[in-house]
């Protein structure tokens, strides 16, 4: 798998549930497309009206109008403030069942991690989560077929 394959499995995250957000906070804010746009230093206000509509904007952009906002990253990308999406990681559990020992102990120092983390870090931790979920999956499928 390439890495911008990882890359978007890993931000395969729910554009439409995020552009419902970005544009709630727009509309709560009383501004327009064309305001946010401005405000977080876009040229246009299309960038902004596809990011409504479902594009996810990039690291950079995503930090201005979290700023903008006054709301967390986290919270733009899934609904939930920083404690809230650590403690999703260790929900499903069945997804950890066929993991290994080691993997598992790497999980949940990685847990540890994104608690303490700074939250300009933090993306990249659960970026390393998704890919051990991956890797997990992946060697349950290969054993399944071995079997």
């Amino acid at each position: 798998m390439s890495r911008e394959e990882v890359y978007k499995s890993y931000i395969h995250l729910d554009g439409l549930a995020i552009g419902g957000r970005l544009r709630g906070e727009r509309q709560r804010l009383g501004l327009t497309q064309e305001e946010v746009a401005r405000q977080v230093g876009l040229k246009s206000k299309s960038a902004i009206k596809n990011y409504e509509k479902g594009q996810i904007p990039g690291p950079e952009v995503l930090s201005r109008l979290a700023t903008l906002f006054g709301r967390s990253v986290d919270w733009l990308l899934s609904g939930s403030e920083p404690g809230e999406l650590t403690s999703r990681v260790a929900e499903p559990l069945g997804l950890y069942s066929r993991l290994g020992r080691a993997d598992r102990k790497i999980v949940k120092e990685v847990e540890e991690l994104l608690r303490e983390a700074d939250p300009h870090i933090k993306q990249h931790l659960r970026h390393q989560v998704a890919l051990l979920k991956r890797a997990g999956k992946s060697r349950a499928k290969k054993a399944s077929a071995e079997d």
